[in-house]
């Protein structure tokens, strides 16, 4: 799997292909920093927790489906590929896939700190379950 962060017309795009050459799938876009911070610090403390045979931190119980998002939010089909989230009183949309959206429509509010220091605990307590 290959992962793409690009910025595309004032936003930051990430995208991920199987080869380099195939299309790629948008995962999520913002046009704030910090939600890139927070999404791609998830990102990476599952990898480490796979890397040692933790289990995933999770947001939601599995399936990950559209109707737990998290209070305050909705989401919508986009124009284009994939979906938009809303989350109520602000202006910002982000885009992206809808499981990526949900999940993180329920961390948006954690700092990247809160994020890796649930990460390092066994049980990725006290912010997620696993």
């Amino acid at each position: 799997m290959r992962n793409f962060l690009r910025i595309a017309e004032d936003r930051l795009v990430f995208t991920e292909a199987y080869r380099s050459n195939d299309d790629k799938k948008l995962v999520f876009s913002t046009p704030l920093l910090t939600d890139m911070e927070k999404f791609l610090t998830y990102r990476l403390c599952n990898s480490l927790r796979w890397d040692r045979q933790l289990p995933m931190l999770l947001v939601v119980s599995i399936p990950v489906t559209n109707d737990k998002i998290a209070p305050g939010f909705t989401i919508t089909k986009a124009p284009g590929p994939g979906f938009e989230l809303h989350r109520t009183g602000e202006p910002v949309v982000r885009y992206g896939d809808d499981v990526q959206l949900v999940k993180f429509s329920h961390y948006v509010n954690l700092s990247p700190d809160e994020i890796r220091e649930s990460a390092l605990d066994p049980e990725g307590k006290p912010h997620f379950m696993v």
